[in-house]
């Protein structure tokens, strides 16, 4: 399949390292990336997101739009400029994708004009929405069959990822107060799973859990008017390298060992054979 990265920062390499490692083919489109490299700016270090975003081959968004089988969007949010995100994926650049496409939300709210994506046939997974943490379930249900999975904003909600987050502020604080560093939280325990019959999605269905959080998503607005999104953000998953896997077929286990890899790379700044 291919796949185009909207966004290539802390998120978009992460997703083209792993896809590229599993065959998928990408493109990326960065416009103020770009521009840095043109003007002669270089992103800092010698790690493997250094090195990409030094790298990796840009393309302007209008032209991978017709190119790729499905778009997958990690931009911040900004209402000015001439790198304004906010009504980036519009009506008019939604035409540009063929019918049945895939786009996938992780982003910010108004990045994806997600009706026009409904109206044009394109399939939805959408993790952010207007109004957060209230979500009016009419925009919800605006989208129809279109929507394939809907989402309470859970994409980053990894156990790993929130003590990861408390550590750093409470590392922050403590050289802002003049205290010691706290030492890192030790590492949790592993999570077994079991992969007996199961192909590479169903093992990463079994870690995400993408369809239990659609189906909790989709009971917290029935009859409802808005779908408050804190109750539903409370199950943390595992992250991939915390699992272990057991009855995995040989093909599994090895993309599951080459994503796993590939992610870590990113942490220590080792190389990717």
């Amino acid at each position: 399949a291919r796949v185009a990265i909207v966004g290539f920062g802390h998120v978009g390499r992460r997703v083209h390292a792993v896809l590229s490692a599993l065959g998928y083919r990408t493109r990326a489109c960065d416009p103020p990336l770009l521009e840095a490299r043109i003007s002669g700016r270089r992103p800092p270090g010698d790690g493997i997101a250094a090195r990409l975003a030094r790298r990796t081959p840009l393309h302007a968004l209008d032209a991978v739009l017709p190119w790729c089988d499905a778009v997958t969007v990690h931009v911040p949010r900004t209402t000015r400029g001439r790198h304004r995100t906010v009504g980036l994926l519009d009506a008019c650049r939604l035409r540009r994708l063929r019918p049945g496409a895939a786009v996938v939300q992780t982003s910010r709210a108004g990045v994806v004009d997600l009706r026009a994506a409904a109206r044009r046939g394109l399939r939805l997974v959408v993790d952010v929405w207007p109004g957060e943490p209230f979500v009016p379930v009419e925009a919800v249900e605006a989208l129809g069959p279109a929507l394939v999975a809907g989402t309470p904003h859970v994409a980053g909600g990894s156990r790993a990822a929130k003590t990861r987050a408390v550590s750093q502020v409470r590392g922050a604080l403590a050289r802002i107060l003049g205290l010691s560093v706290p030492p890192p939280p030790p590492a949790p325990d592993p999570v077994v799973l079991d992969a007996r019959g199961a192909d590479l999605a169903a093992c990463l269905e079994r870690v995400v859990g993408l369809s239990g959080a659609h189906a909790a998503f989709a009971r917290a607005r029935a009859g409802r008017p808005t779908v408050a999104l804190g109750p539903l953000r409370r199950r943390l998953r595992p992250e991939l390298r915390q699992v272990r896997w057991r009855w995995t077929a040989p093909d599994v286990a090895r993309s599951l060992e080459v994503a796993v890899r590939v992610l870590a790379a990113f942490d220590d700044g080792a190389a990717v054979a």
